[in-house]
């Protein structure tokens, strides 16, 4: 379940990118919108992590994507871990995480929080540091 914070070219036993700090910023994004919703897209069942129901059925309803897309996505093991449900392992999984933010967080925290969550989550990282930065400025000032 730690590839589900990390950003698409992080995941995996061999990520394809070296860390940079935009990485952080879409894992941030995935944690404001569950902040956002106030809801955990992970949870634990007989005592292992698991996807919640809440986001298997925002995935479907919003993303079109049914919880059997998702696979073993929950207990990988070994050489399957590296071969997970290409959903899980790619950008589309980004890709729910947006639909879902555009569909659920402005009725709960309004259209700028849903735009700051989905611009962290569509890696307009740029734009977001020199948001942030602007912002640290203004306090300062």
């Amino acid at each position: 379940t730690k590839n589900f914070y990390r950003h698409p070219k992080r995941q995996g036993i061999s990520p394809q990118d070296r860390y940079e700090p935009k990485h952080d910023v879409y894992s941030l994004g995935v944690c404001l919108l569950e902040f956002g919703l106030w809801e955990s897209f992970i949870v634990e069942e007989d005592g292992e992590p698991a996807l919640s129901k809440y986001f298997l059925d925002a995935a479907e309803e919003h993303a079109g994507c049914p919880p059997s897309k998702f696979g073993d996505f929950n207990r990988p093991q070994g050489e399957r871990y590296s071969k997970m449900t290409p959903l899980c392992c790619s950008y589309q999984l980004k890709d729910v995480f947006v639909k879902i933010a555009e569909a659920r967080l402005p009725q709960h925290m309004g259209t700028d929080f849903t735009e700051k969550v989905v611009r962290c989550l569509s890696n307009v990282e740029d734009f977001i540091l020199n948001d942030i930065m602007l912002e640290e400025r203004n306090i300062l000032e």
